[in-house]
C-alpha cells in the first residue's frame, strides 16, 4: 500500500496536483482545498489511497489520516467510487460527517450533488458502523486499530480491544502490547 507521500508541487490542475516525488512526477487527486492553500513550488506530504481502475492506478491525497480512513471506508461501499467519495470529503467536513453519523442524521449527504435520499440513507447505514471505530481515538489508537487488522483481528474485535485499554496506559507502543496482552487472555 502507498501510505504517504512527500514532495514538490509541480502543477496544479482543477481536481489534482502533479507532485515530484524523486525522479517520480505523480498526479494526485485532491479535494479543492488542497489544492487552494498549496502553491507551486512548495514541498507538501499527503496521505494516500492507490485506487485500481480496469485500465489505470489513481492516486488520492488527503491532507490527515482522518480523511484517508473515510474515503478507504467510503470507495468499500457498493456504488461509491473514489470521484464521490472525494466529492463528500470535499463539501462535508469531517467532524460534521461523523456528528451526522453518530446522530444517524444522512440528510446532510443529500447537500452533495449525485445523493439522493435513498443514497445517502445507504451510505449512512454502512458507514454508521465505521464511526465507532473512531469515534473516540486518538492517532495511537487509529494506528493501534490498524495494526490489529494486519494482524488478522476483526474490526470489531479490534474496536473491542482498544476500548478495553485502561486510559492510564500512554503511548502507542504501551497501548498496543496492552491490547495484546488482553487478545491472549480470550
Amino acid at each position: 500500500m502507498l501510505y504517504a507521500v512527500s514532495g514538490k508541487i509541480l502543477a496544479k490542475k482543477d481536481h489534482s496536483l502533479i507532485l515530484q516525488v524523486g525522479n517520480f512526477q505523480l498526479e494526485i487527486w485532491t479535494v479543492p482545498r488542497v489544492l487552494k492553500k498549496n502553491d507551486i513550488g512548495k514541498n507538501i506530504s499527503l496521505f494516500t489511497c492507490l485506487y485500481l481502475r480496469e485500465k489505470s492506478l489513481e492516486l488520492y491525497g488527503f491532507e490527515n489520516e482522518k480523511e484517508q480512513f473515510w474515503f478507504n471506508k467510503m470507495i468499500g461501499i457498493s456504488g461509491i467510487g473514489p470521484k464521490l467519495a472525494l466529492n463528500i470529503l470535499s463539501v462535508i467536513q469531517i467532524k460534521n460527517l461523523e456528528s451526522a453519523l453518530r446522530e444517524g442524521n444522512p440528510k446532510v449527504l443529500t447537500e452533495i450533488s449525485g445523493i439522493g435520499p435513498k443514497t445517502a440513507s445507504r451510505i449512512a447505514v454502512e458507514l454508521q458502523g465505521k464511526v465507532k471505530t473512531i469515534k473516540n481515538q486518538t492517532k495511537e489508537d487509529a494506528a493501534i486499530f490498524e495494526t490489529l487488522k494486519n494482524l488478522g483481528f476483526s474490526s470489531q474485535e479490534s474496536n473491542r480491544l482498544i476500548s478495553q485499554i485502561p486510559e492510564n496506559i500512554k503511548g502507542k507502543k504501551e497501548r498496543l502490547q496492552a491490547a495484546l496482552k488482553m487478545a491472549t487472555k480470550i
